[in-house]
């Protein structure tokens, strides 16, 4: 492990291609639609944009930094991309960026692989059906919650059943898969489970395409594992052994435990890198070979709304992995070839006004079918918001087709290739990601990165700013904390009882363990296997699966030998939307909502604007509002809110009217016996202490943090903010 981590800690950023040259030079060809035109200079372009500003600085007017630290232009020219190295590359050639086929999405499209969590049977079979039947390719499975947690079986016997496909024994599979065409490839997702999963469905004479098994993503989400790290890449090893004849992948690289947490595309990419070095490393260590092991890996992408960035992640991903994988000494193609996986994201969606996640999921989409998925889920838009049902599963399954069918996306091999503005950032974000990635690997790899803090401690000071960004609305979430619904209803409820769905599980796993014959000849061949290095126990699980033993309780025998379990800070997983998600449900709880009344003064102009903005950053968090069309006076405004009941009185007018106009309307409120706290929609900052001297509560305007303003604001109403 050691001497291949130095060669990647040493290596500088780079990729030697064998292909053609590009031509990138400045000279329009002759004869050419645009032969005519003379090529226009960085330089002249920029001439004429400070013209055109009337001499404002251009960096400052128009260049942006990303969460990154990449700075972008408003254009970019082919002499400034003409040295990336990767420009020499084709489709279906390393280093893999255009792509790991050469015709790309044009003859074999991305496979549609929906994935299902419902706990109750006859609605999955129901959903699955559907799915298959309408243009559904792969069928992914997400298992019992309690099983991908690798619970015990005390605990398992008590929770199974809140949420994720029920399948506790080969009996169950068998139930499963008999809902399955044959045909249709499967995905499980059963966490620390996996490995017994693919054993148990390999006794259902059914091999997966894919077994999601991330020990490394598991322990950063907990803090702990259950069972030792040795054992973990013992069950890992067995499963790349035991599928050696398939085509099935059993190591899951899944970026969706950074992603989540808040992490940068950057650090979302270093993170993913180190943790499949660091199994690639320990499991050429246990007697594996480069060509044995990385077939067997997928990594899985989250894509955010980020359009751009989003497709230079997934293409950076790929020529990043390609190098990595050569420098393990790696000669074929197939060895160099990232198998990828896309789903949208988790963490940029929203409880509230969640039919807007139906348009999240088409600009995630779109940036996974041009960044190079090879499959794609979509989640649906009330996977956080409610239970999801057959409707939002049409929906989140139709909007894969619509890219595939209507939009032409499968008519072209590799649609972001040459442009200027993507190959460019797909180079930034490749270089800063090797940069990040080294930086782990000095650490001595991604597991001792992660027992030091390194990797947490980096991704929560993006997640602060992230999370900053997102209060002061610098960052826009639609219909959270910007633009909200406050006329939107409840959704649906689930179609099955939840309750008697958790009974009718945990009554069928303790009839299970009644009715079947006792299981100690079993428990101790698998603790005998555990104990002996030459052993596999993914072989032996299949043998010993026809017993009717649960995985809660293999799992409960790989637990055993976990003395001294590793623990380590977890990475938080929350979503960009739940502070002001849990402003609004505070809101929503209150006996009573608090009401806001706008008191627009003024030059007309000034209250329409600045009444508009109050009325955003007061709904954001519920309020009832109540907006006037103007009044002639202070006085005449402060009696109407008094008499309104109003909680809250925001001033909207211009800064000059506030002088003199607010500190009558609170002597007046005052007169009415009115209670109602005061603040002014602006800044004006040369009358703000006098303001504030007279009664005023605060000021909002463009800078304020809206999300600690709304919090500090209903808690002062009396109102607790969870």
């Amino acid at each position: 492990m050691g001497a291949i981590v130095s060669k990647l800690m040493l290596s500088p950023y780079s990729f030697t291609m064998q292909s053609a040259e590009m031509n990138t030079s400045e000279k329009t060809p002759s004869g050419s639609l645009f032969g005519e035109f003379s090529p226009v200079s960085r330089e002249e372009w920029s001439e004429k944009a400070t013209a055109d500003l009337k001499g404002a600085d251009l960096k400052k007017k128009l260049q942006w930094n990303t969460i990154e630290g990449i700075s972008l232009d408003a254009v970019y020219f082919r002499n400034e991309v003409e040295k990336i190295p990767h420009l020499g590359s084709f489709p279906g050639s390393a280093p893999f960026v255009r792509g790991n086929t050469p015709l790309g999405n044009t003859t074999n499209p991305w496979s549609i692989a929906q994935v299902f969590d419902t706990p109750d049977a006859e609605e999955l079979s129901v959903l699955m059906k559907n799915g298959v039947s309408n243009g559904q390719t792969v069928v992914g499975l997400q298992m019992d919650s309690a099983l991908v947690h690798a619970a015990d079986t005390e605990d398992v016997l008590e929770l199974a059943g809140r949420k994720g496909v029920q399948a506790h024994s080969l009996k169950d599979v068998q139930t499963l898969l008999a809902a399955i065409p044959t045909e249709t490839d499967i995905d499980v997702y059963g966490g620390l489970s996996s490995p017994t999963f693919l054993a148990l469905f390999a006794a259902a004479d059914r091999s997966p395409k894919h077994v999601e098994f991330d020990p490394i993503a598991e322990l950063l989400r907990s803090g702990t594992l259950p069972y030792a790290l040795d054992t973990a890449m013992r069950l890992m090893a067995d499963s790349v052994r035991f599928v050696s004849d398939t085509r099935t992948t059993v190591i899951g690289i899944s970026g969706e435990t950074f992603h989540n947490a808040g992490a940068s595309a950057v650090e979302e990419l270093a993170c993913v890198l180190a943790s499949a070095v660091e199994y690639m490393s320990r499991l050429r260590d246990m007697g594996l070979e480069i060509g044995e092991i990385a077939p067997r890996m997928r990594f899985t992408f989250p894509v955010g709304t980020r359009f751009f960035m989003e497709v230079a992640k997934l293409r950076a991903a790929r020529l990043l992995w390609a190098r990595i994988v050569k420098h393990f000494g790696a000669t074929s193609d197939d060895d160099m070839m990232m198998r990828m996986h896309v789903r949208s994201s988790w963490w940029k969606q929203t409880v509230r006004d969640p039919y807007v996640n139906m348009l999240r999921a088409t600009v995630e989409g779109m940036a996974g079918a041009i960044g190079g998925a090879e499959s794609m889920h979509i989640a649906t838009f009330d996977d956080v918001a409610g239970a999801p049902g057959r409707f939002s599963h049409r929906i989140a399954r139709n909007t894969q087709i619509v890219l595939q069918e209507e939009s032409q996306l499968t008519q072209v091999g590799d649609p972001a290739a040459g442009s200027y503005y993507v190959e460019q950032m797909t180079d930034s974000l490749a270089r800063k990601a090797w940069e990040l990635f080294q930086e782990i690997e000095s650490q001595g790899g991604m597991i001792a990165a992660i027992e030091k803090g390194f990797v947490q401690q980096r991704i929560a000071a993006t997640a602060s700013t992230r999370n900053e960004n997102i209060s002061r609305r610098k960052d826009v979430i639609v219909g959270t904390n910007q633009y909200p619904n406050l006329t939107e209803k409840e959704l649906a409820p689930p179609a099955y009882n939840p309750e008697k769905v958790r009974e009718d599980v945990c009554s069928a796993l303790a009839s299970q363990r009644e009715e079947r014959a006792a299981l100690s000849e079993t428990e101790a061949r698998l603790k005998k296997a555990l104990a002996e290095t030459g052993s596999s126990l993914a072989q032996l699980i299949r043998d010993e699966a026809e017993s009717g033993i649960l995985v809660s309780e293999i799992n409960d025998i790989l637990r055993e030998e976990n003395e001294n379990p590793m623990l380590v800070t977890p990475l938080p997983q929350v979503r960009a939307a739940e502070k002001f998600e849990n402003i609004r449900e505070a809101v929503d709880r209150a006996e009573k909502r608090p009401r806001v009344f706008l008191a627009t003064l003024g030059p007309v102009f000034w209250r329409r604007a600045r009444a508009t903005f109050a009325s955003g950053f007061f709904g954001a968090a519920g309020m009832d509002i109540k907006d006037n069309i103007g009044f002639e006076t202070a006085e005449e405004a402060a009696q109407a809110a008094a008499a309104d009941g109003a909680d809250v009185v925001v001033v909207c007018s211009d800064d000059e009217s506030y002088r003199d106009g607010v500190q009558r309307l609170i002597e007046e409120l005052k007169k009415q016996n009115s209670n109602a706290l005061v603040i002014v929609a602006g800044n004006p900052e040369n009358d703000i202490d006098a303001l504030t001297s007279a009664g005023v509560y605060t000021f909002i305007h463009v800078r304020t943090d809206v999300g600690e303003t709304l919090s500090e604001l209903i808690n002062t109403l009396g109102i607790d903010v969870q």
